[in-house]
């Protein structure tokens, strides 16, 4: 049985939920009576104990084995965005940002973001981001880990 499209709308998917997906998937790949091609998530708000998260649309496309080909999480207002695209044993990722606030501190207003690189593990390297804040230009790389609590490094400069 070949399911072109899953579509949820609304709900809240808990911590416990988020890290049993990858074993929900793996088992769901097991069975090849089913193929469900894409999976579409519309107003899902992850509840976090740490961070309170916007709700989310998520787009999901899977191949023949059920493992997933690319996927796309965005705010519900589009502001913010990820492409994650798997490639062996780390993930290829995009995000972009357009009148959006930091949440955390002070809260600062990023006009727009595009940022890209790949995620090993539990460290996202950011190999080039371009931002514009307050009217001015920025360009650089990052680091986030998140193994052992959060941290986060940048090399940047200011380009006009």
């Amino acid at each position: 049985m070949v399911i072109r499209s899953f579509e949820a709308n609304g709900g809240k998917v808990v911590k416990e939920a988020l890290s049993r997906l990858p074993l929900w998937q793996e088992e769901s790949a097991r069975d090849p009576r089913i193929h469900v091609m894409s999976i579409a998530l519309r107003g899902i708000t992850p509840e976090l104990q740490t961070i309170d998260l916007p709700s989310l649309n998520v787009d999901i496309a899977l191949d023949r084995d059920g493992k997933v080909r690319s996927s796309r999480i965005e705010t519900a207002n589009g502001r913010v965005y990820a492409t994650i695209t798997p490639e062996n044993r780390r993930m290829n990722v995009t995000i972009g940002v357009s009148d959006w606030a930091l949440p955390i501190g002070t809260p600062i207003k990023i006009t727009d973001l595009v940022a890209t690189g790949s995620v090993t593990g539990s460290v996202l390297n950011l190999s080039e981001w371009d931002a514009t804040v307050y009217g001015g230009k920025f360009n650089g790389s990052a680091q986030i880990s998140w193994d052992s609590g959060w941290r986060a490094t940048s090399q940047f400069e200011f380009v006009r």
